[in-house]
């Protein structure tokens, strides 16, 4: 790539049909508007720079192996989206990553700084993790210059497709949940809970199977679970336990059945009393009791995931610290259930 600088009253301006404009020419674009930087120059754009008042203008000449911003934008973009993606551009020379369903925006971020170190390659996302609904727009792709050598778009290419997709957002996928709750509520507080419950999973395109209440006895936390269970609920969520208590029933019936404990209590507030245990490929999770009303707490991070069909590991869910001190500020993160109607209603 080679920087020129032309006169406008120049006989060198007729023969720069081709090269690249590197700034913004007001005057010169059609009808008197404004030549936009990047904008390959045609023989018109010349006869209209030329008409102008005397002034230099900056253009860049492309070697034979120099890609152009946007199509270099587009192959990387193309490089690093996965099939929940699709993209828009370009726009001010980026490609824009659009979420083709509702789902979790999956990032890979060590993979996106190695993109990042590739000079000239910018690609950027919302964070991983995030809750997101059709049509939003979740990140870009772009290079700084007017122009890149092809290795450096191969580089990024090749890297971005080794570990494919980098940027992604996994579906969510239809469940049947099951509710097991062994607090006694009154008749006001089970239908504003089970409402709760049932239009926030429905956002998510699940279903709530039932909800058993039972006697805050182990024995009959587990035969709830089995139930569920038989009836189709491939996700179990409990609530109005004490995670704090050695004796609490809805862990103990953890134990009675014999189900893998991943994880008690996450790094997140509110919420932190959240655990997760597994009855073979089966999520059991137990609700903290901010988790059965408001609608911004750990359970709204971990849920989601479940939902696409992901089980999350301790290793997992112990990441969760990062961005674990959840604040009003950061609604972002969460679906958005406000005025959201299910579709029975």
């Amino acid at each position: 790539m080679k920087l020129l600088a032309l006169h406008t009253n120049s006989s060198e301006l007729r023969q720069a049909a081709g090269t690249i404009l590197c700034h913004d020419v007001r005057g010169a674009g059609r009808r008197g508007g404004v030549l936009f930087k990047g904008t390959t120059l045609t023989v018109d754009d010349l006869a209209r720079l030329g008409e102008l008042p005397p002034q230099t203008i900056h253009v860049v000449a492309l070697d034979p192996d120099d890609v152009p911003e946007d199509e270099a934008a587009r192959r990387i973009a193309e490089a690093v989206a996965g099939s929940g993606l699709r993209l828009k551009g370009p726009h001010q020379s980026r490609y824009t990553f659009v979420a083709a369903h509702r789902g979790v925006l999956r990032v890979k971020p060590d993979v996106l700084q190695q993109l990042n170190d590739i000079e000239y390659v910018n690609v950027y996302t919302w964070y991983d993790g995030q809750v997101v609904d059709q049509e939003a727009q979740v990140g870009a792709a772009k290079v700084m210059p007017l122009a890149v050598s092809a290795a450096t778009v191969r580089e990024a290419e090749e890297l971005a497709r080794a570990h494919w997709p980098v940027v992604d957002v996994a579906p969510f996928q239809p469940h049947r949940v099951g509710m097991v709750v062994s607090e006694q509520l009154d008749e006001r507080s089970r239908t504003r809970f089970e409402t709760t419950i049932r239009n926030r999973l429905a956002w998510f395109g699940s279903e709530l199977l039932g909800v058993c209440y039972v006697e805050p006895d182990s024995q009959a936390v587990a035969g709830a679970i089995r139930r569920l269970e038989r009836d189709g609920a491939d996700v179990i969520l409990t609530g109005g336990g004490n995670a704090i208590d050695p004796a609490d029933p809805l862990l103990g019936a953890i134990q009675t059945l014999g189900l893998r404990l991943e994880k008690q209590g996450v790094p997140a507030h509110p919420g932190s009393m959240l655990w997760l245990a597994y009855d073979g490929t089966v999520p059991v999770l137990g609700l903290p009791s901010c988790g059965m009303y408001s609608r911004a707490t750990a359970m709204d991070i971990v849920l989601p995931q479940i939902l696409t069909g992901r089980r999350p590991t301790r290793t997992e869910l112990a990441a969760l610290g990062h961005g674990g001190h959840l604040t009003r500020a950061m609604e972002f993160r969460f679906a958005p259930y406000e005025g959201f109607e299910p579709a029975d209603q």
